[in-house]
């Protein structure tokens, strides 16, 4: 077996980290490394991998292999936790362990089930090692070498293993670093300035006050010494650092011929090297803190590309004696700055802000500034996110100046009484002069209300600052009067006013932050704000644009808050990194609450978060975002990071956050125990509801759930159902995610989205990345109607009679800022309507109000009341009319239809063939085919409506992102046709059995009955058989493919959107009108789509209004109809751009008795039990007739 010599002395490094807490007789000693040797005496061996999910393969014996030593810890008799300490992973079977699943490697944690393999004895020194969840899978191996589960045989060699113990010891030796800064973990900040919160100084209150960024501080401030370097800059890429051009930073390079590249962007997204979507692979190789290629990949052609950025600026008068800033708000990956051709510094950190003092670099007139960025550094092992990996300057430059003696930055804090009516408020500025030492500066700090009226003035003297040195001074005061306080859904701001005056009250500069008074508190197991136990409804969002990579403007930022205000969602967390300082402001403003996540991620290599050595990088990233964003109201949270383990950094930048902050909970899932709140990621909701009701006496948060991969968002409501009413300590969790990570081609159209591999990345998780409930263009999909519906803040339940109880789930606001307008439906058609004005319902109450509606709800007919809550005065951000929350009752459920019974059938001719049953009545056909059972033609007043004589056929396949399956060729046999009349009917039952083409050969007999009248109407019954041990299909209906001029269709039904058994509570019964494109969902990857739930029947016309209609005997189906196959929707296409490309001219309906629920299986649980598909009898029936 091939292995590297870095990898081998690196590896040495790393002692065995998982010792027993108490010491118990037991057979293998857990200080000791052992050998596990096969029959044939080779030996289990990881391959020297850091990688996550990689295999265990046998090897030849190799001493000086450090992935062949392993450790084995006691966990109870017969039990033990498998690890290769080098690496600091274990053998792990999955989630799944099922028959031939490899054994891969994970990073090895004692407490992960999956890791501990129950040794049995065999004889003296061989044992079957198996699997703890399911002891009848035993270790084995296959042909080529890797390590697989089987089925436990004793009389198998491959199962026999021989355990050896040795007197290897891994010795601790120094990490090798590179020559490179961006291959050193040590170094990530040259020259940088320390953090601090942002904001912009000017030097009078009149240009403060009159700035668009003084109410708006997500605009850019427009003060003579604020300059924007955004915009076009010279541009330069290479593939590799050897080839990029050395002196470029030079006053008298020549860039004239280089193209010209905007600032902020992604330079991926300019046709500059390839954009590589991975989840938790590196896209080089895996050795920290080195970029190493890997061949066959990207990395291997584009080994670590370089953009050389240049450009000019100009300063005048009003820059000259100023202390001079020059400010990065992101950049990935690693970047060189020089001013004038003179080095300033060097920053990691992508998502950080970076801050440069070039005063002594800077001149009057003409400057320039040159950026060097290099694609991968060895801070892109902190930057393992599941995303796009794309490049450059990506957020915004601008320059500054201030005085020679400045307030560097400013931490406001405030303390609430019991009754909310009073706040104390502080504020710590650091002051810091340069070139002069002052005496008798006075700071001001001004606080005015959200109408922009002052409050309060305070202020403090600073008797003395030395030059070159900083002063921390601090001044408070008190509002207690006509207190507001801020909220996700009341985000009062007020506006603190910072400002430096000198010795003689002439006024040095000035700032200002929007700030909100608000009260956290953890306590009783919840979280509570300004005395009110909080759920937090909440999305991860990425920052993603289809055309701009990562380059996010304000306008998508505004976009996607007011979607998430729109539609219910109340918090975000920025997964996995601080946004762009422009997207807390409008949060504040907005209203959402906030979990800010550090730019902290080694998903790839958890083992670095164990390492002494990147401390100091991890922990500036947590300090760097804290210190930014501290005084930002809606950010209730600090998160010190994504996936990354458990690893001991993560308690030392706990101690760094709470040293700055203590106002705020923190939360990490990967180190629960040291966190001021749990969370863990994905749980089914009995594992979720087993967490809860540990004793854990801390809140409960799922920091990712629901993963909304394709087709998905399955089980929601029940989910909050348990959250909301049952729970012990939940606060509520974030989705997975909010949008599409779909990107764009370059030379393609804006409405074509592109996945992983599209762009001929390697390697890469293909479609992972389209999670979102919105898409890449920030369009409605039904999976946010489901998100909107289950997280809405009205909740309505039907009393008696036209009387409803109304509760408010709200934690601030007053139902009487509400309007209720109620639709009456019979059979799904609206008879009655009005409004009416909602008396005054406090937060957590409820109020019985009557619906006015006249109509006597009788036996004959399916009434549903809707009721719909609009704002009376609503937001900006809402648009006319909006709907917060909606509710239906229905009445007397689904009436039964039965074929009608009028006229005798002697008129019917019938005549029967070896192949062919035909019957012709008045101004209508049929034909049978007794070799296939189909129904072969359908016409009526001489139009045909079935295609291609392919009728109704059984119909057992799906697929979609949460059920992934192959289609498998199938075929069915006749095993009985006969056919029989009456006086009024004739009556053909067709026996078939299907038989799939897989290895099972599953069978699935059903039996399909068609019921004739006079008039060509025909009752269809279709019963299924799934029999115990049967592949448990994932539909039991029918499929017929009707002929190409059948476009229109209106059904009642749940609607308007597609809907699924365990995705529907969004979608209410009515009767709706549609196209059969109008079907189509919009899904990066195509997938079954279209489904309706609870149809009492369906009408499917030509433009003249002729065609069919199939109703319901005496229960609802499910259908859908496109112009595709499922099979070719899943196997065929690949894009669901591909769609309007590919229809098909004919219609493809499908008729279902039952199909499985969505579930959010792609990463996560499967469909709720009582969604799934079982053995058992299932049956659907409906009446087909003309419609003339």
């Amino acid at each position: 077996m091939k292995n590297t010599n870095y990898a081998k002395k690196k590896a040495i490094l790393w002692l065995l980290l998982f010792i027993p807490l108490i010491a118990q007789a037991q057979s293998f000693n857990s200080t000791s490394l052992y050998k596990i040797y096969n029959h044939e005496g080779k030996v289990i061996d990881n391959n020297s991998s850091w990688d996550n999910n990689g295999n265990i393969f046998l090897s030849e014996e190799d001493k000086d292999n450090p992935g062949q030593y392993i450790s084995l810890t006691f966990v109870e008799e017969g039990l033990y936790y498998v690890a290769f300490p080098a690496f600091e992973k274990a053998l792990d079977y999955t989630n799944n362990p099922e028959l031939g699943i490899l054994a891969i490697q994970w990073d090895g944690h004692i407490t992960n089930p999956n890791q501990k393999w129950i040794f049995e004895k065999t004889n003296q020194d061989t044992y079957n090692i198996l699997c703890r969840v399911n002891p009848n899978l035993a270790l084995s191996y296959r042909n080529d070498g890797k390590l697989q589960l089987t089925a436990k045989d004793s009389l198998d060699p491959t199962q026999s293993w021989k355990v050896t113990p040795t007197q290897h010891k891994l010795p601790n030796i120094i990490e090798e670093v590179g020559k490179e800064n961006w291959e050193n973990q040590s170094i990530f900040a040259i020259n940088k300035e320390e953090p601090r919160n942002t904001f912009i100084p000017f030097f009078s209150q009149e240009d403060l006050k009159n700035d668009p960024s003084f109410k708006h501080p997500w605009e850019f401030p427009q003060g003579k010494n604020f300059m924007l370097l955004s915009g076009n800059w010279k541009f330069h890429w290479v593939d590799s650092p050897e080839k990029r051009p050395i002196d470029f930073y030079k006053d008298d390079f020549d860039t004239s011929k280089w193209n010209n590249i905007p600032v902020p962007s992604s330079w991926e997204m300019q046709g500059y090297g390839t954009p590589i979507y991975t989840n938790v692979t590196y896209p080089h190789k895996n050795e920290p803190p080195f970029i190493k290629p890997v061949k066959g990949w990207t990395i291997e052609k584009e080994k670590n590309p370089v953009g050389s950025y240049k450009r000019e600026f100009i300063l005048t008068d009003e820059w000259v004696n100023k202390e001079i800033f020059l400010h990065f708000d992101g950049c990935y990956s690693a970047l060189y700055v020089w001013v004038n051709g003179k080095e300033v510094g060097y920053s990691q950190g992508a998502n950080n802000d970076a801050e440069f003092n070039i005063t002594k670099y800077a001149k009057k007139g003409v400057n320039t500034i040159s950026c060097e960025v290099y694609r991968w550094s060895d801070g892109s092992y902190l930057e393992d996110q599941d995303m796009f990996r794309l490049s450059g300057i990506h957020r915004n430059v601008y320059l500054y100046a201030t005085k020679d003696v400045r307030v560097r930055d400013y931490h406001i804090t405030d303390t609430l009484n019991e009754s909310l009516n009073e706040a104390s408020f502080h504020v710590k500025a650091n002051i810091q002069a340069f070139t002069q030492s002052y005496k008798n500066l006075k700071l001001t700090v001004e606080v005015l209300d959200p109408s922009l009226n002052l409050v309060t003035t305070e202020s403090v003297i600073i008797p003395k600052i030395k030059k070159d040195s900083q002063y921390e001074v601090s001044v408070g005061g008190l509002i207690n009067s006509n207190l507001l306080l801020w909220n996700a859904e009341q985000p009062h701001l007020y506006t603190f006013i910072v400002s430096l005056k000198d010795s003689k009250d002439n006024l040095l500069e000035t700032s200002s932050n929007k700030y909100g008074f608000r009260k956290i508190e953890v306590k009783d197991n919840r979280i509570f704000i300004n005395n009110e136990s909080i759920l937090f409804k909440g999305v991860n969002r990425h920052d993603t644009h289809p055309t701009l990579g990562k380059a996010i403007p304000v306008s998508s930022m505004k976009q996607d808050i007011e979607l998430m205000k729109q539609n219910n969602v109340n918090m975000v967390r920025t997964a996995h990194y601080p946004n762009d300082p422009r997207m807390y402001a409008l949060y504040d403003y907005y209203g959402l609450y906030v979990m800010d996540e550090a730019d902290v991620e080694c998903h790839g290599n958890n083992s670095i978060s164990g390492r002494e050595s990147w401390a100091p990088a991890m922990i500036d990233r947590v300090v760097r975002m804290v210190q930014r964003d501290k005084n930002h109201p809606s950010i209730i949270f600090w998160s010190m990071g994504n996936e990354c383990g458990a690893g001991s950094n993560f308690d030392l930048m706990y101690q760094a956050t709470k040293q700055i902050d203590t106002s705020r909970p923190i939360h990490y899932e990967g180190k629960n125990d040291i966190a001021d709140i749990d969370s863990n990621m994905y749980p089914s909701l009995t594992n979720m509801i087993n967490f809860d009701q540990q004793p854990r006496n801390k809140p409960y948060f799922l920091c990712e759930y629901a993963h909304a991969m394709g087709n998905a968002i399955g089980n929601l409501a029940e989910y909050w159902d348990y959250i909301e009413h049952h729970s012990n300590r939940m606060i509520g969790g974030c989705i997975w995610d909010w949008v599409d990570q779909g990107l764009c081609k370059i030379d393609r159209p804006k409405n074509e989205f592109y996945y992983g591999g599209d762009f001929g990345d390697m390697p890469n998780d293909k479609d992972f990345c389209a999670n979102g409930i919105i898409t890449s263009d920030r369009k409605m999909t039904p999976k946010l109607m489901e998100v909107k519906k289950v997280y809405q803040y009205i909740q309505t339940s039907y009393i008696e009679n036209t009387t409803i109880k109304i509760h408010n789930a709200y934690d601030f606001l007053n139902l009487n800022a509400f309007v209720l307008d109620w639709v009456l439906l019979k059979d799904g058609v609206q008879i009655e309507q009005g409004s009416l004005n909602l008396p005054s319902i406090l937060p957590n109450q409820d109020k019985a109000v009557r619906i006015p509606y006249h109509t006597s709800i009788d036996k004959e007919a399916e009434y549903a009341l809707n009721v719909y809550y609009r704002k009376v005065n609503p937001e900006f951000w809402v648009p006319e009319n909006h709907t917060f929350a909606s509710e239906q009752f229905i009445f007397n459920y689904l009436q039964p239809h039965n074929l009608p019974t009028e006229g005798n059938i002697k008129d019917i001719n019938i005549k029967e063939s070896k192949d062919i049953l035909s019957i012709k009545g008045n101004d209508f056909s049929m034909q049978f085919n007794k070799i296939n059972g189909l129904l072969h033609s359908l016409m009526y007043s001489g139009k045909e409506y079935i295609y291609n004589g392919e009728g109704f056929s059984f119909n057992w396949y799906r697929s979609n992102n949460n059920d992934g399956r192959s289609y498998v060729n199938s075929s069915s046999e006749v095993k009985d046709f006969y056919w029989k009349k009456d006086e009024n009917y004739i009556q053909v039952t067709i026996a078939l059995i299907t038989t799939l083409a897989d290895e099972n050969r599953s069978s699935y007999p059903h039996q399909l009955t068609y019921i004739i009248n006079k008039q060509g109407e025909i009752a269809v019954e279709a019963d299924f058989n799934l029999d115990e041990g049967a592949y448990i299909v994932p539909r039991l209906g029918l499929q017929a493919k009707l002929t190409e001029d059948l476009e229109k269709v209106s059904y009642y039904g749940r609607g308007p959107w597609e809907n699924y058994r365990d995705r529907k509570t969004s979608s209410f019964l009515g009767v709706y009108h549609n196209t059969i494109s109008g079907f189509e969902e919009n899904y990066i990857r195509s997938q079954s789509m279209g489904n309706r739930e609870d149809v009492r029947w369906i009408s499917i016309t030509d433009e003249g209004g002729k065609g069919i209609k199939i109703q319901s005997k005496d229960k609802p189906f499910n259908f859908s109809i496109l112009h595709f196959t499922d099979k070719q929707l899943w196997n065929d296409l690949n894009h669901g751009h591909e769609l309007k490309t590919n229809r098909l001219k004919e219609s493809i309906l499908s008729i279902d008795a039952i199909q499985r629920g969505l579930g959010n299986q792609s990463c996560g649980p499967a469909p709720l039990d009582k969604y799934e598909m079982k053995p058992g009898k299932y049956s659907c029936s409906f009446i087909l007739s003309y419609i003339k």
